[in-house]
C-alpha cells in the first residue's frame, strides 16, 4: 500500500513546469508538447498533451530514461505502443481520459517489461482479454476504474503473476471470476459490485496481506466466521465465489451495513429455519374452501327471491361477501410471504417496505364491516325475540339494506386513507393483523387513529353482550311460548357466529400484546449468538400468520354456524342442485318431485304437504291457519324435527 501511495504521489508531481530545467532543453518535446520534471526521488515524470496535433515516433523526442508518463486526456482511441515503443524504462504509464474501448490486442505493451503501475480509468473500455497484458512480468497495479467492464476473458495469471492491486471501480455488469481471483499475488480487488447493496466494495486476500498486520487479522477473523456459519452452503452466487478462493468481501463485514444484513444475515436465517415460510402454505389449502362455501352463500341467496328479502339474510350474504374477500387476502398474503420473504425479513429485521394498497383495504374493510354485521345480527334477533308479537319493531329488509350501506361507507372510507396517506397513515407489510404503520412526523396522531380503530372494533363486539343478555331474560320469562323459544334457537346461532368472530379475531391481538410485553428477545439480527432470529420466527408467526390464518379459518366456519344450518336455506341448496341435475343430466336425475322450497312431494294424497312458506297450508293446519301474505317470518321457520328440540 505503501508504494501504490508513492506513485500516486509522483503522478501527483508529473504536472510540474519544467521548461526552467536546463537538464530538459535538448529534448524539443518537453518544451512544446510535454511537460518534463524530475520527482522527489530524482525519477523523469512527463505528461504531454497533444490532442488534435500530429505526432509521430520521430517527432516525439524525450529524455530516454522515462520513469513515469502520462498521456491522459488526448482523445486516443488505441494505446499509442508504437508512439513510445522507444522508453522501455517507463515503469508508471497513464493512459487516463481517453475513447478506449477495448483492451484485446495481443502484446501490445511487451516491450514495457518494466512496467509496474497502468492506470485506464475514465475510458470506454467494455471488453477485456488477458492477452493485452502478456509480457507485463512485473505489473503491480491496474486501474480500469470508471469504465463498467462486461466481460473479460483469458487467464490473467499467466502475463500478470505479480499484479497486486486491480480497481475496478465503477463496474457494474462483470464480477471478478476465476480468471481474476487465481492470481498468485493479488491483495485487494477495489470497487467490486455485485449488488445494488453492496456497490463499490473491497475484495482483499489475507494470504497476501503481508504488511498490514491490522488489517489481515480482522480479515481472517471474518473469514473464520464465514466458515463457521458454513456460507459456501447458503452463500449467494458471487459472495461464495470469492469466499471459495479465500477472497474477503470486506463490505459484507461492516457491522448492520446493508450488504451484510442481504449477503450474510437473511440467507443465514433461512437455513436455519424454513418455519415462516412454510406455515403460509396452510392458507393455500384453507383459503380455496373459504372461498368456495361462502361464494354458495352469496349466489344462493342472491338468486333465491324468499332469501334476499329476509333481513337476517341479507345480513348473512353481506358476511359472506366479506369472508369471501377474506379467503383472497389470505391467499395473498401467503404468496407475498412464500415468495418474497427476503423483502419480509427486511421489514420485520431491518427497513421497511410498503404492502401493495390492494390487499390492506380488504383487510381492513373487512375487519369493519364484520363487526358491525355481527352487531346488526345481534340486533335483529333481539328485536325478532323481544317484539316477537309486534312486527313494526322488527328490522325489515329496508333498514337492513340502509345499515349496511352506512357500514359499508365507513369501512371502506378509513380502509383508502392510507393509500392516499391521510394522517401520515400507510398500509404496511409488517403487520397482518393491523397492516398499517405511519409516518414519524405524523407518529402521536396516527397511533392514535390506530389505537382508537382498534377500541371501535372491541367495543361494537362488546355491544352484544348487553343485549343478548337481555334476549335471554326475555325467553326465560317468556318459557311458556313455543314461538319465542323457536325465535331463540335461530338467536344462539347468531351469538355462536359472533363469538366465534370476536374470538378469532381477539386471539392473535391478546397474543400480539402478551408477545411484546412479556418476551425480552434481542432484535439484533447481527448478533448471530442472540436470540434475534428466535425473535423474528415469533414475529412472522404471531404477527403475520396467526391472525390471517384465525381469520380464514373464521371465514370458513361462518357458513356452517349459520347458513348451513337453516332449514330453508338447506331446502334452497337442495332445490338448485336438484335442478341442476335434471337439466345437464337428465337421464341421472332422481324420480322425484320437489316444491319450490326444495322439499320432495308424492303422488299420494293423505301424505302430500306442502311447506308453510309457500304459502300453502299444510294437511294439519288447513282448518285453523291462514296463508302468509310475504316473508317476514321465513327466518323463525325450521324443520319439524328442530321444534321438539326447542320445545
Amino acid at each position: 500500500m505503501t508504494q501504490y501511495l508513492l506513485f500516486l504521489l509522483l503522478f501527483s508531481l508529473s504536472g510540474v513546469d519544467s521548461s526552467v530545467d536546463p537538464n530538459f532543453q535538448s529534448y524539443a518535446s518537453c518544451n512544446s508538447i510535454c511537460r518534463c520534471s524530475r520527482g522527489e526521488l530524482g525519477k523523469i515524470l512527463v505528461k504531454c498533451s497533444f490532442d488534435g496535433k500530429n505526432v509521430t515516433e520521430e517527432s516525439l523526442h524525450l529524455p530516454p530514461d522515462v520513469y513515469s508518463l502520462d498521456l491522459s486526456n488526448n482523445n486516443l482511441s488505441y494505446v499509442p505502443a508504437s508512439l513510445i515503443g522507444k522508453y522501455r524504462n517507463i515503469t508508471n504509464l497513464t493512459l487516463d481520459g481517453n475513447s478506449l474501448c477495448n483492451l484485446t490486442s495481443e502484446g501490445l505493451l511487451t516491450d514495457f517489461s518494466l512496467l509496474q503501475y497502468l492506470s485506464l480509468q475514465r475510458n470506454s473500455i467494455r471488453d477485456v482479454d488477458s492477452k493485452f497484458f502478456r509480457g507485463l512480468s512485473r505489473l503491480k497495479y491496474l486501474n480500469l476504474s470508471l469504465n463498467n467492464i462486461k466481460s473479460w476473458t483469458g487467464n490473467q495469471s499467466q502475463g500478470t503473476h505479480e499484479l497486486e492491486y486491480l480497481d475496478i471501480t465503477g463496474t457494474i455488469d462483470w464480477v471478478p471470476d476465476e480468471n481474476i481471483l487465481a492470481l498468485p499475488r493479488l491483495k485487494e480487488l477495489r470497487g467490486v459490485t455485485w449488488c445494488k447493496f453492496c456497490p463499490n466494495c473491497t475484495v482483499v486476500n489475507p494470504q497476501n496481506l503481508v504488511n498490514e498486520s491490522q488489517r489481515k487479522r480482522k480479515a481472517e477473523e471474518c473469514l473464520r466466521e464465514f466458515d463457521e456459519m458454513k456460507f459456501l452452503e447458503f452463500g449467494q452466487k458471487d459472495p461464495k465465489r470469492f469466499i471459495r478462493h479465500r477472497y474477503l468481501p470486506e463490505c459484507m463485514c461492516v457491522k448492520q451495513s446493508d450488504c451484510e444484513f442481504r449477503h450474510v444475515v437473511m440467507p443465514y436465517f433461512l437455513t436455519r429455519t424454513l418455519l415462516p415460510q412454510t406455515l403460509f402454505y396452510i392458507e393455500y389449502a384453507v383459503s380455496p374452501f373459504t372461498i368456495l362455501l361462502n361464494m354458495v352463500v352469496i349466489v344462493t341467496i342472491l338468486s333465491s327471491r324468499s332469501l334476499r328479502t329476509v333481513p337476517s339474510f341479507i345480513l348473512i350474504g353481506h358476511t359472506a361477501v366479506i369472508d369471501f374477500l377474506l379467503g383472497i387476502y389470505s391467499i395473498w398474503v401467503a404468496h407475498v410471504n412464500i415468495t418474497n420473504i427476503n423483502n419480509i425479513l427486511e421489514e420485520v429485521m431491518w427497513a421497511g417496505k410498503e404492502l401493495q394498497p390492494s390487499t390492506g383495504p380488504i383487510f381492513i374493510s373487512g375487519q369493519l364491516i364484520s363487526v358491525s354485521i355481527s352487531l346488526l345480527l345481534t340486533l335483529e334477533r333481539y328485536l325478532a325475540v323481544v317484539y316477537c308479537v309486534r312486527p313494526s319493531k322488527r328490522m325489515t329488509a329496508k333498514s337492513a339494506h340502509i345499515s349496511l350501506f352506512f357500514a359499508w361507507t365507513m369501512a371502506i372510507t378509513f380502509a383508502v386513507m392510507p393509500i392516499f396517506g391521510v394522517g401520515g397513515l400507510h398500509y404496511n407489510i409488517k403487520r397482518a393483523c393491523t397492516p398499517l404503520s405511519y409516518d414519524e412526523e405524523f407518529k402521536s396522531g396516527s397511533s392514535l387513529i390506530l389505537l382508537a380503530s382498534l377500541v371501535f372494533i372491541v367495543l361494537l363486539y362488546l355491544a352484544n353482550l348487553p343485549l343478548y343478555v337481555q334476549l335471554f331474560r326475555f325467553v326465560k320469562k317468556s318459557s311458556n311460548q313455543a314461538g319465542v323459544k323457536k325465535e331463540l334457537s335461530l338467536a344462539r346461532k347468531i351469538a355462536i357466529l359472533v363469538l366465534t368472530n370476536f374470538i378469532f379475531f381477539a386471539v392473535p391481538i391478546i397474543l400480539i400484546l402478551v408477545f411484546s410485553i412479556f418476551a425480552k428477545l434481542d432484535s439484533n439480527p447481527f448478533d448471530f449468538e442472540g436470540d434475534a432470529f428466535q425473535s423474528t420466527v415469533f414475529k412472522i408467526s404471531i404477527g403475520q400468520w396467526l391472525p390471517v390464518t384465525c381469520l380464514n379459518i373464521n371465514s370458513l366456519l361462518d357458513p356452517f354456524l349459520y347458513a348451513f344450518k337453516h332449514s330453508h336455506f338447506k331446502r334452497e341448496i337442495r332445490r338448485r342442485i336438484h335442478h341442476f341435475s335434471r337439466k345437464v343430466f337428465p337421464s341421472w336425475a332422481p324420480s322425484m318431485n320437489l316444491n319450490s322450497v326444495g322439499d320432495s312431494v308424492t303422488n299420494e294424497p293423505q301424505t302430500k304437504k306442502m311447506s308453510r312458506i309457500d304459502g300453502q297450508p299444510t294437511a294439519s293446519n288447513t282448518k285453523n291457519k291462514t296463508v302468509p301474505d310475504d316473508n317476514k317470518d321465513l327466518e323463525f321457520q325450521e324443520t319439524d324435527k328442530e321444534l321438539p328440540k326447542t320445545m
